[in-house]
């Protein structure tokens, strides 16, 4: 189904982009050789790092969230209608997870474009 495309999608290019931001931030610190003659463009790395992190963080929220919510919906239309489930059907540990990640990211990519001097 497409809900489930585009939620992998969603969760997939989040994931991309904080390995991206991981990648951009190692290269934006002090103790990193790379630009080591000029500070301010390794400020400047870091808030990009912080920028890209907060955007795969969205997409990872939109994404856990809406399954979530789908879901709950679905599960909800089916006792609705009298329809046993047979096996008890909960969201699973991993939307927690990325729901728990996806809020650390956006934490993180918070403190890095707003508390950096």
């Amino acid at each position: 189904p497409v809900k489930i495309v585009v939620t992998r999608t969603l969760m997939i290019t989040a994931d991309l982009l904080a390995g991206l931001a991981l990648a951009t931030l190692v290269l934006g610190l002090n103790c990193i050789k790379f630009l080591k003659e000029d500070p301010c463009v390794k400020l400047k790395i870091c808030y990009g790092a912080g920028i890209i992190l907060g955007v795969g963080s969205i997409l990872g929220l939109v994404g856990s969230v809406w399954y979530a919510v789908d879901v709950y919906v679905e599960r909800a239309m089916l006792v609705s209608h009298n329809i046993f489930l047979g096996v008890h059907y909960d969201f699973g540990w991993s939307c927690w997870l990325g729901m728990a990640g996806s809020t650390g990211c956006f934490v993180a990519s918070v403190l890095l474009t707003c508390c950096l001097y």
